[in-house]
């Protein structure tokens, strides 16, 4: 619980042990980072724009690279269910997905020839990708095939999408929009947004 990571673009990636009182680098990467996350206590994933996937296996202090099979490819998110199955996503539509903790990676295309950033894993089955230009993609195979799941036009890009324990979901993305969902069907736009706390 005292453990942590924070990521700084375009590449400094720190870590602290003592819950934030000190943080010190961590060692083995080499490029820029776009993305992180942990895939158990101490199992960590981080990837790339200079085509790499990176994997700790001491919560954060040493990185080693991981091979995806795509050489020259452009990764922008990662999420991971647990410690074996994980999602990244990249450019042109790419989606690899691994079921052995990043040993083996299996690659996909979701239908897009943009760039996908975010990714939300419900379980091994069922998923979702955001991306640019304002898609959502779902799988319900694994991520062996994935289907349109929204089309909201070509002028903004959605870069997160996270489902709260309600099933809500919530995709962010430039020029401040934001999207929600409730009935997984159609996300609808929040143009304002009133605090109260």
């Amino acid at each position: 619980a005292n453990t942590g990571i924070v990521v700084s673009y375009p590449s400094s990636v720190y870590r602290t042990s003592d819950a934030g009182a000190t943080w010190g680098p961590c060692f083995g990467l080499k490029h820029s980072v776009e993305d992180i996350c942990y895939a158990d206590a101490t199992t960590l994933f981080l990837v790339g724009s200079d085509e790499r996937i990176y994997k700790s296996s001491n919560s954060g202090f040493y990185w080693t690279e991981v091979d995806s099979g795509l050489a020259q490819h452009l990764f922008l998110g990662v999420e991971f269910y647990n410690a074996s199955y994980g999602i990244v996503t990249g450019e042109e539509g790419r989606v690899v997905v691994t079921t052995n903790g990043g040993t083996n990676w299996v690659s996909s295309n979701a239908g897009s020839s943009g760039l996908l950033r975010g990714v939300h894993i419900f379980n091994q089955q069922n998923a979702y990708v955001v991306g640019t230009p304002e898609q959502i993609y779902k799988t319900t195979n694994g991520g062996t095939n994935w289907f349109s799941d929204f089309n909201g036009g070509n002028s903004v890009s959605l870069y997160k999408i996270k489902f709260t324990e309600n099933n809500t979901g919530l995709i962010c993305g430039s020029d401040g929009k934001f999207l929600i969902n409730t009935d997984y069907v159609i996300p609808v736009e929040l143009s304002s947004f009133t605090c109260t706390g």
